[in-house]
């Protein structure tokens, strides 16, 4: 599952965006307060579901009625958006609705795996001969009051042959002409894309944490929890060798001695992860060439490339979003975790399928294979994120800064160490001038 194209009008500072040609690595560049979150943080709103509560009456006792909240699941296509008053753009006096249109690919095996009526479409809107499969989701997100909002699908096409359209008087039309496909066919095709994205924000450093159970999504600060319970749970022991197996293969391949000295503090090449508790705090235990450390005791960048790599492999998303990959990593360790991503997630083991991440760092511009977006904002507040190519001279030049900041070791500046003698020839010069200077008749 890939996002080859979106188009957004009216979402925070973007007024009109239209990103072409997305690949399976997409980074976008800019400025501080440029936009770049804005995108990620657009597709991790229109991809995730919500959750609606609704009051059942139970029984009635002594005239009075009772009710239970009982919490409904809302498909991402037709939710209700609750709690973000602030992601419609404003211009002067006017708030607009926001509209997008996102292109997604889908390979065929994944369709059919699971799809469970997939010979069905095969027989109206998928030809044998295909391998991939294109939807066009367009949709709306409608202001209903200042803490609440809807989003509505307008129209979806299937291989360029629409399957939904919602009309002016609120009607809505799926597979029409169809003599096979439903509603319920239509249902089962768009839950394929309910929170098929994760967002990792860049609130991303560990903190104390004591021992509780929670129901939450891994986020920094219940991360410990999370890891210990998985490594409790009997059904998820695969699960849990499995994680460490994986991280384990973040190994770095390096010729620079003094890199492969800094590797040895790195609990990597071993990883396990074990626990202790602290008082009342859950802690856990690395390895490395030199004993078993707390997390806290490892370098914020190694704990940051835990953290996003646990989550992947943990998540099970098909797009991931990375905000500000570069998190407290070195030029070298950015280039490592983004080639771990690309070559043995994307293209070789096929965990996930495509890649977002912003960055502040140029340092990725290089990569040919890549897509790079870079985002702007102007005089008036309008963000606009556009493809760029580097020239070829250009990535020549990148790819010579990279190697140079990879393995750049500033020289050391050692002291050139005195001589003893030289030092009491000294001390001797000095003591018989202040011994002339005491009997008066001495010449400076």
């Amino acid at each position: 599952m890939r996002i080859k194209e979106i188009k957004i009008e009216n979402y925070k500072s973007f007024k009109k965006i239209s990103i072409p040609d997305l690949l399976n690595v997409n980074m976008v560049y800019g400025y501080n307060n440029s936009g770049k979150s804005n995108l990620l943080k657009f597709l991790q709103l229109v991809f995730s579901t919500a959750e609606s509560e609704e009051s059942i009456p139970i029984e009635e006792k002594s005239g009075v009625r009772s009710f239970q909240i009982q919490k409904k699941k809302q498909d991402f296509w037709r939710k209700t958006i609750l709690n973000q008053p602030f992601i419609f753009r404003k211009e002067k006096e006017n708030m607009y609705d926001i509209s997008f249109s996102i292109t997604l690919e889908l390979d065929k095996p994944f369709i059919e795996k699971n799809l469970p009526s997939y010979i069905n479409f095969e027989k109206e809107y998928i030809k044998k001969i295909d391998t991939t499969i294109e939807i066009v989701y367009s949709g709306v997100i409608e202001n209903v009051s200042n803490y609440q909002a809807q989003q509505k699908t307008t129209n979806i096409t299937l291989n360029g042959k629409k399957i939904f359209t919602l009309d002016a008087t609120g009607s809505t039309k799926t597979f029409e002409g169809s003599k096979i496909l439903n509603f319920t066919d239509f249902e089962s095709l768009m839950t394929l894309f309910n929170d098929c994205v994760l967002l990792l924000d860049n609130d991303r450093y560990f903190i104390n944490e004591p021992e509780e159970k929670n129901d939450d999504s891994i986020t920094a600060k219940n991360f410990k929890n999370k890891m210990f319970d998985l490594s409790l749970a009997y059904i998820k022991e695969s699960e849990y060798e499995g994680l460490n197996n994986f991280l384990k293969a973040f190994l770095i391949q390096s010729t620079d001695s003094v890199f492969n000295n800094n590797e040895k503090s790195s609990p990597f090449k071993n990883f396990q992860f074990e626990f202790i508790r602290v008082g009342n705090q859950i802690e856990i235990l690395l390895a490395n060439d030199f004993g078993k450390f707390p997390l806290s005791s490892f370098g914020t960048g190694v704990q940051q490339i835990i953290f996003i790599l646990s989550n992947i492999f943990l998540a099970n998303k098909k797009i991931i979003l990375i905000e500000e990959i570069e998190l407290n990593l070195s030029p070298k360790y950015q280039k490592e975790l983004i080639d771990f991503i690309y070559l043995k997630l994307i293209k070789g083991k096929r965990v996930i399928d495509q890649l977002f991440y912003s960055t502040h760092s140029p340092l990725m511009c290089y990569k040919t294979g890549f897509r790079t977006l870079q985002s702007r904002i102007d005089a008036d507040g309008v963000s606009t994120i556009e493809p760029i190519t580097p020239k070829k001279a250009d990535i020549a030049k990148f790819v010579e800064v990279i190697k140079l900041l990879e393995h750049y070791h500033p020289p050391v500046v050692k002291k050139v160490p005195i001589k003893k003698a030289a030092i009491n020839a000294s001390i001797k010069r000095s003591n018989a001038r202040k011994a002339a200077y005491k009997k008066g008749g001495a010449k400076k």
